[in-house]
């Protein structure tokens, strides 16, 4: 498989996550999360099994290589969606 950037430069906001599972809404698998991301709803289309990578400010790595297992927008009032948190599982090994 082969990756390309859909998106650069999203600002976002990144938390370690430990001994957390999820069920995808498929509910086929459990993954174990590292990772939840937050991102304004109009950042970009992300989705699940997509690979993300998290760098601070100073172009340090948060989350190298993570894919996303879920996928969460939370609603402020009524159905204005607030932001988007997806849990992501860390990856390692070759791109």
């Amino acid at each position: 498989e082969r990756w390309s950037a859909v998106a650069t430069g999203v600002e976002c906001r990144a938390t370690t996550v430990r001994g957390s599972e999820r069920n995808t809404e498929r509910m086929r698998e459990t993954y174990g999360v590292t990772h939840r991301v937050f991102l304004l709803p109009t950042a970009t289309n992300v989705g699940e099994d997509d690979e993300v990578v998290v760098v601070d400010g100073s172009g340090d790595d948060v989350l190298p290589r993570g894919r996303v297992v879920l996928k969460r927008i939370v609603f402020a009032r009524g159905m204005v969606p607030h932001h988007l948190e997806l849990d992501c599982e860390s990856l390692r090994g070759p791109m």
